[in-house]
C-alpha cells in the first residue's frame, strides 16, 4: 500500500501540456486533424490516476471492467494513431 501511496503523490504534479503541445505541432503534418495529442495523453492517464483511486480506497472491485482492460495496454496500444512518436 505505501508504494500505492508513493505512486499516487508521484502522479499529482502539473500535466506537460506544454512539452506535448510541442510534440503535437512537431508532428502534426502526419496526424489526422482530429487527433489531439493532448487530450489523448491526458485521458490516459486519468484512467491510471482514476484506477490508482480505487485502490488506495479499497474499491478495487468496483473498477469497472472496460477500465481494467484498457490498464493493460500501452498509450500506443489505445491510441495507435500516435504509433509514429
Amino acid at each position: 500500500m505505501d508504494k500505492l501511496k508513493k505512486l499516487n503523490n508521484d502522479l499529482y504534479h502539473p500535466f506537460p501540456h506544454e512539452e506535448i503541445c510541442k510534440i503535437q505541432g512537431k508532428f502534426s503534418g502526419k496526424l489526422h486533424e482530429d487527433d489531439l495529442l493532448t487530450v489523448d495523453f491526458n485521458s490516459y492517464w486519468m484512467n491510471i490516476v482514476g484506477s490508482l483511486s480505487y485502490m488506495l480506497k479499497g474499491k478495487t472491485k468496483k473498477i469497472p471492467q472496460n477500465q481494467i482492460d484498457e490498464l493493460k495496454l500501452t498509450f500506443f496500444e489505445v491510441f495507435p494513431q500516435y504509433s509514429l512518436l
